[in-house]
């Protein structure tokens, strides 16, 4: 599913470099900085360098669109304010981040392609992520964001790692040890999870003695996510 968003660049083991855009539902002061979007896509970037993937922030825009206040999981009300604002194309990750399912539950849901689909023409402007704000850095102070799940705080757990979660499905990957299920929706589509995402199992993502999976379906408190690349071909499910 790479190959299909990273074209024209060549599959010959060099780093992938892919666009990445993020929309806030907010207005004013409330908003975040362009610091806590890059700073996003940064972990998003710790994570998947394993697979030399790198994501560049291209965009970062405001809305204050009803749409905003729907929850995640209104499939449409997500689809319509994806494609209302979704900027790049194929090799372009959009994420909007709404402030709705504050705290524990559903913090994310995303776009999951299906083999052998064409994503322009399937999936087209809703293609891309919708992730709880609260999952963030906190724009006024810098902390890490733990999502109202209690998690320890840090780069690599709990909630805060949500972003990532969701760009493992936005590449085609479903969740970690649930077999083969796929999202619901033309081309594929989001279905919500504590963690984010849809349901399925995923494999290209290895577990760490004492780590969590990032794809796996549900964030644990104090739980610390990661993936590895074991082997020269760990991440051809992705290229």
């Amino acid at each position: 599913m790479m190959f299909k968003r990273q074209r024209p660049q060549p599959d010959d083991n060099q780093l992938i470099e892919l666009g990445a855009a993020m929309t806030f539902c907010c207005s004013g002061a409330n908003c975040p900085s362009d610091n806590v979007a890059q700073n996003a896509v940064d972990q998003m970037n710790s994570f998947y360098k394993m697979c030399n993937i790198q994501f560049n922030l291209q965009n970062v825009s405001q809305t204050q669109d009803q749409r905003c206040q729907a929850g995640l999981q209104d499939n449409a009300a997500m689809d319509n304010l994806k494609s209302q604002v979704h900027t790049g194309n194929t090799s372009t990750l959009n994420i909007v981040y709404v402030n709705t399912n504050q705290g524990a539950g559903v913090k994310g849901v995303c776009v999951i392609p299906q083999p052998q689909t064409n994503i322009a023409q399937a999936v087209g402007s809703k293609d891309g992520c919708v992730v709880a704000t609260d999952t963030l850095p906190k724009h006024n102070g810098g902390n890490d964001a733990d999502g109202g799940g209690g998690a320890k705080k840090g780069a690599g757990s709990g909630a805060a790692t949500t972003s990532t979660h969701e760009a493992g499905h936005w590449f085609g990957e479903v969740h970690f040890g649930q077999g083969g299920g796929q999202g619901g929706g033309q081309g594929g589509g989001p279905v919500g999870g504590p963690f984010g995402g849809s349901a399925g199992g995923g494999g290209v993502f290895t577990k760490r003695q004492n780590a969590g999976n990032i794809m796996e379906p549900v964030s644990q408190p104090g739980k610390q996510y990661s993936l590895t690349k074991s082997s020269a071909t760990e991440c051809d499910r992705l290229l």
